[in-house]
C-alpha cells in the first residue's frame, strides 16, 4: 500500500485564476492492480481512512471484496487492509462526529454472496476500538420477494451530520419512491419517513438519489448532486446524445431541500456537461469551495478533475470553463470508461489528497492518490472573487 510516488505536473485548462505550469503534486500508488474506486475520509484527529473494492470471479459469478486502509495525517504511513467489513461493491465512507466511519455500499446481483439474485444495498459501521462492522439493510423497501421489475434500493453516497447527534442520508427505489433516514445514535439504527421530490419525470425508470453527494450549507440548506439519464434530464439548449445502454453520458443536477430533506426541488438543472459524474464538495475556507468530479466518455482525457466554486447567499456556484484542474489523465483515449471515484480531502498541514482509480491499456484498473496543494494567490479571497464575479457578468 503506498509502496511507489512521482512527482507530477498538473495541467489546468484554460489557466485564468490558477497561472499556467504553477500546480505540482506527487503520486502515490495504492494496493494492487484490479483495485478500484477509492475514496477516502479525514478524522478529526487527523488519521485517514480509505476504502476501495476488488473483484474476482468463481466461475461466471464475481466476488467483490472492501479493503479498508489506515494512514497517519500526512499519509505517510499505511497499515491494513484492516477491519474486514462484509462485501460489498462501490464502499463509500462517511465518518461521524463521534469518529465512527460508516460504508454506503452494494452487492451485484450475481455476486456469490449475494442470495437474492437482484442487487442490494447496505449501510456498514465501525466504530473507534471495535474489532467488527455491523449492518444496516434496505432490504425491506423492496423486499426479495417482491414481485417489482427493479428491486434495487438505491442510496446517497455519503451521510450528512447536521449536527453532533443527527445524520441523515436518502435513499430511492423505483417508481420515483424517496425516502429520508435519520439516526440519532451514531449510525446504529435509522429512522425511516418518506420525502417529496419535485421535478422528476413520471416516467422516470432510475433512483434519483443513488449515487447522490450530498452537502449542507452554513444555513443548513441540504443540497443533493444526484447524476441523471441525459435522455430524461437533457441539458437546457443541448442536444441529448444517444445514450441507449451506455451510461456514461449520464449528467449532474442538483436538487435542495428547505427543511431538512422532508421535500425537494432542482437548484440547478444546467451543472457541468454530459459525461459527468460522481462529485464531492470541499470547503477550502469559510466562502471558497473545490468540486472533484469524475469526467466521462466525451472530453478526453477521462478521469478526475476540479473546478473552484464559492458560496452564495443560497447555495453555491462554481466555474466550468476556465482553470479546470486535470488531476488525472492516466486512462488511454482508447477505453471509454476511466474509473475515477474521488474524492478530494484536505490534510491537516493544508495539503490537498485526491483518490482515484484508473484503467491502463490492457484495462487493468489501478488506484493512486494525489497529493497537491492551490498556490496561497488562487485561494486570496480578492482576487478569485474578482475572476468569479467577472465570469458571472
Amino acid at each position: 500500500m503506498g509502496s511507489e510516488s512521482r512527482n507530477v505536473k498538473i495541467e489546468v485548462r484554460s489557466p485564468q485564476t490558477i497561472r499556467k505550469g504553477e500546480l505540482l503534486g506527487q503520486v502515490q500508488t495504492l494496493g494492487d492492480p484490479g483495485d478500484y474506486k477509492p475514496n477516502f475520509t479525514i478524522l478529526p484527529d487527523g488519521r485517514v481512512f480509505l476504502t476501495m473494492f476488488r473483484q474476482k470471479f468463481f466461475g461466471e459469478r464475481p466476488m467483490e471484496t472492501i479493503m479498508i486502509y489506515e494512514a497517519d495525517s500526512k499519509l505517510r504511513h499505511w497499515r491494513g487492509p484492516m477491519y474486514p467489513p462484509p462485501p460489498g461493491r462501490e464502499p463509500y465512507l462517511s465518518p461521524t462526529p463521534q469518529g465512527t466511519l460508516l460504508i454506503t455500499t452494494h452487492l451485484l446481483d450475481s455476486d456469490v454472496h449475494n442470495p437474492y439474485g437482484v442487487a442490494r444495498s447496505y449501510v456498514h459501521r465501525w466504530a473507534p476500538g471495535g474489532v467488527t462492522w455491523s449492518t444496516t439493510s434496505t432490504d425491506h423497501l423492496a423486499p426479495p420477494g417482491e414481485d417489482v421489475p427493479d428491486k434495487l434500493v438505491g442510496t446517497s453516497r455519503n451521510i450528512l451530520s447536521l449536527d453532533q447527534n443527527l445524520l441523515v442520508m436518502f435513499l430511492s427505489t423505483a417508481g420515483l419512491r424517496n425516502f429520508i433516514w435519520r439516526s440519532t445514535d451514531d449510525g446504529r439504527s435509522w429512522a425511516e419517513s418518506p420525502c417529496n421530490v419535485e421535478g422528476v419525470p413520471s416516467d422516470y425508470p432510475y433512483r434519483l438519489f443513488e449515487e447522490a453527494h450530498l452537502w449542507i450549507s452554513p444555513n443548513g440548506r441540504i443540497f443533493a448532486l444526484c447524476r441523471v439519464d441525459a435522455r430524461y434530464f437533457p441539458l437546457p439548449g443541448m442536444p441529448v446524445v444517444e445514450t441507449e445502454g451506455n451510461d456514461q453520458f449520464d449528467r449532474l443536477i442538483v436538487y435542495v431541500s428547505h427543511d431538512g430533506g422532508e421535500n425537494w426541488s432542482v437548484y440547478k438543472n444546467a451543472f457541468g456537461a454530459y459525461g459527468m459524474m460522481y462529485p464531492s464538495i470541499l470547503a477550502l475556507d469559510k466562502n471558497r469551495l473545490l468540486l472533484t468530479y469524475t469526467n466521462r466518455k466525451l472530453d478526453p482525457p477521462l478521469g478526475v478533475r476540479a473546478v473552484l466554486g464559492w458560496q452564495t447567499d443560497d447555495g453555491f456556484e462554481f466555474v466550468f470553463d476556465h482553470d479546470v484542474i486535470i488531476l488525472d489523465a492516466n486512462t488511454p483515449e482508447s477505453l471509454s470508461s476511466g474509473g475515477g471515484f474521488g474524492p478530494t480531502i484536505r490534510l491537516n498541514d493544508g495539503a490537498l489528497a485526491t483518490c482515484y482509480s484508473y484503467r491502463d491499456a490492457k484495462d487493468v484498473t489501478h488506484a493512486e492518490i494525489l497529493q497537491w496543494r492551490l498556490p496561497v494567490d488562487v485561494i486570496n479571497q480578492a482576487k478569485l472573487d474578482t475572476a468569479l464575479t467577472a465570469r458571472q457578468h
